[in-house]
């Protein structure tokens, strides 16, 4: 069965107390890569969907940044 979050949070880096950044929101639903492979883990990616929105602000909580088509690894 596929992983299931109760909750994103973002902004949570100390594992011993709560970050003054730190914001959590219920997910309301787990979209999985549509060729995810279990036994490779090939496509091991998922979108998962919140309630309400997290409070971005540049210095606190902040969008990661993904690579474009043309950054090779």
């Amino acid at each position: 069965s596929a992983f299931r979050p109760a909750k994103v949070t973002c902004g949570d880096w100390k594992l011993d107390g709560t970050d003054t950044y730190e914001h959590s929101l219920e997910d309301s639903g787990v979209i999985n890569h549509p060729s995810y492979n279990a036994a490779t883990a090939e496509n091991d990616i998922a979108v998962v969907k919140v309630n309400g929105s997290m409070p971005c602000s540049q210095g606190k909580i902040w969008p990661a940044c993904l690579p474009n088509t043309a950054v090779s690894f």
